[in-house]
């Protein structure tokens, strides 16, 4: 599996197909990396956030926006069954890295392209991390938990903050795996 996500939807896919086996591959900018490597720190370069969503992975550096990135990565497509990305809606199309062009390297390809509000309809495109999708969309757990309330709303405590990237989770989950 080739692994092109950032932050925790991408991972976690990469993480259950990880822990079923498959020989995971995580792709990354160079000098940058995934951005999820930033979040929580513990200590130098250590991510509390990062570390248990990509442990076991392999991984490697690689410059998309050069011809000799996307070539690379049009190589390794055709070993692959399956590459995840949750880049925005187009991003890889752009680079000639999109469905088309892996198909036509590797015919069985399964490609996994997650987004944060959509493919299509008025938010398509638009750059969402998983607390946006929570408060705009689709789980409603910004609002169970209370933060869609005015602070005064809690007088004795204001509501906890939710962390965990729960609907990146849900979405990753195989069919049928939420019942």
């Amino acid at each position: 599996m080739l692994d092109l996500s950032v932050f925790a939807q991408g991972a976690v896919a990469g993480q259950m197909l990880r822990d079923f086996g498959a020989d995971v591959i995580k792709l990354e900018k160079p000098g940058v990396g995934d951005p999820g490597r930033q979040l929580s720190p513990v200590a130098p370069g250590f991510s509390a956030f990062f570390q248990p969503l990509n442990a076991g992975k392999r991984g490697a550096a690689l410059n998309l926006a050069h011809p000799d990135g996307r070539e690379a990565l049009l190589r390794l497509i055709e070993g692959a069954d399956v590459l995840v990305h949750n880049h925005s809606v187009g991003a890889m199309e752009r680079m000639g890295l999109g469905y088309d062009e892996a198909r036509s390297r590797n015919p069985s390809i399964i490609y996994a392209h997650g987004t944060g509000l959509g493919s299509e309809g008025p938010d398509a495109g638009r750059d969402v991390v998983d607390i946006i999708g929570q408060a705009k969309r689709w789980t409603g757990v910004r609002h169970r938990r209370g933060q869609s309330r005015a602070r005064w709303c809690y007088p004795l405590r204001p509501p906890g903050r939710h962390v965990f990237a729960g609907g990146d989770s849900c979405r990753a989950r195989p069919p049928g795996a939420h019942r």
